[in-house]
Order: structure tokens, then C-alpha cells, then sequence
């Protein structure tokens, strides 16, 4: 009993294996923090390869260059009262120069006469919902990818203003609202690459202004103003 205890109360040895690395190290950055080399190295602008820098993180989930533009069915389509717009050949009733200088569907909503400017004047409200309220004779087409819209309802004032994209050609996109633009006068007119079709009638009107796309496809202006 005597000699365990004895063992057990004997000191441990020492060691100083991590002490030695401890000191290594510290002389190593010591001698680290007054080498020229080290410090010219430290102090020298990172060089970057443009021509990488953009692949960096090629696999990496980012968010979209721009917002997500989703379809937004109109009611009738539902009740299989719309149907998509088929493939338009017959040439437009005039063709000419109506190149458009509004820049935004506000302003492109102004130019369809004084009430329509007097209510984009005081101000659209932007949103979606907007592209549900066109009015049965100038519908929201069924397959319609909403990119923007806005509108106002007011005394005197109602006014819709609707950007959107379509699968259909330019052609097609024109013939399909003139089918469904019952009581309006129409004019449709030709520029570059537009449609143009224009409806008026009392105390209403609406313009189309469809662009092809190199896939197929157009996009679409669309505005409406009742007084």
C-alpha cells in the first residue's frame, strides 16, 4: 500500500515538446515582421484577372437580373371564353411612319387625348392588378407575362396602361384585339417592326403597340382610356 501511494504521488514529467514549438513559432513570426521581402510582398495591391473575375462562383444560386414576370390569366379565360392568338398573315390597312417618343407606359398612356392626359397627369398607380381591369373589349391576353402595369379609376378618369410579353407574333398579337374590339373604329398601322392598332369610339379609346421579338414572340404595349 505504501509504494502506491507513493507512485501515485510522484511528480509527472514534463514536457516541453509544445513549449519548443511555441518559441519556433514566435521567432518565426518575429523574424517574419522585419523581413523586406514579407513586408514589400504585404504591402503590394492584390492583382486581379478580369477576365476571371466573372466566373467566379459560376455554380452559385443568384437572385434574377430582373423581377420574375409572371403570367396573370384574365377572368374569361377560365370560362373558355378566350382563346390564344393564331398566326396572322393579311397586311395591315396602312402602313407609316408612327415611331412613339414616350419612354414609360405613363407617358405612352398620355397620348391617348386630353382626358387620358389630364388623368395620367394626376398620377398612376403601379401595380398588377392593373392588367386584370382592362375592359372585355380590349382584354388582357390569356398567355400574357406581365412586366409592368398601372392604372387609375377617378371621375372622368379611367386609364390602364399594360406591358407585357407574348409567345404569339406581332401580327398574330394585332389580329387577335382586333377581333375583340367591338364598337371601336380601328386604324392599324406599321412601324419597323410594330404594330400599331388604334380604336376609338365615345368616350373611350385604346392603342396597341406589339414589337416583335427575335424568338417568336412580341411585346406589347397596351393602353386604355374611358372618360
Amino acid at each position: 500500500m505504501a509504494i502506491l501511494l507513493a507512485s501515485c504521488q510522484s511528480p509527472r514529467p514534463v514536457d516541453d515538446t509544445l513549449d519548443a514549438l511555441e518559441s519556433e513559432l514566435a521567432e518565426g513570426q518575429s523574424a517574419n515582421a522585419t523581413d523586406p521581402a514579407i513586408l514589400a510582398a504585404l504591402a503590394e495591391p492584390l492583382m486581379v484577372d478580369r477576365s476571371l473575375a466573372g466566373s467566379a462562383n459560376i455554380d452559385m444560386v443568384r437572385p434574377p437580373a430582373q423581377p420574375y414576370a409572371a403570367a396573370i390569366p384574365h377572368p374569361a379565360v377560365a370560362a373558355g371564353r378566350l382563346a390564344p392568338a393564331r398566326a396572322d398573315t393579311a397586311p395591315p390597312s396602312a402602313t407609316g411612319n408612327a415611331a412613339r417618343g414616350a419612354v414609360t407606359i405613363d407617358a405612352l398612356a398620355a397620348t391617348l387625348g386630353p382626358a387620358a392626359a389630364r388623368c395620367a397627369a394626376a398620377g398612376l398607380n403601379h401595380s398588377a392588378i392593373w392588367a386584370t381591369r382592362l375592359p372585355d373589349a380590349v382584354p388582357l391576353y390569356p398567355d400574357a407575362r406581365i412586366a409592368e402595369a398601372a392604372g387609375r379609376d377617378g371621375p372622368g378618369c379611367t386609364l390602364r396602361a399594360v406591358n407585357f410579353f407574348a409567345d404569339a407574333p406581332a401580327g398574330a398579337m394585332a389580329g387577335w384585339y382586333r377581333e375583340r374590339a367591338s364598337g371601336f373604329a380601328l386604324r392599324e398601322t406599321v412601324d419597323g417592326t410594330t404594330r400599331i392598332l388604334v380604336g376609338t369610339r365615345a368616350g373611350a379609346a385604346f392603342a396597341l403597340y406589339a414589337t416583335s421579338r427575335g424568338d417568336g414572340g412580341s411585346d406589347i404595349d397596351l393602353v386604355y382610356s374611358a372618360s
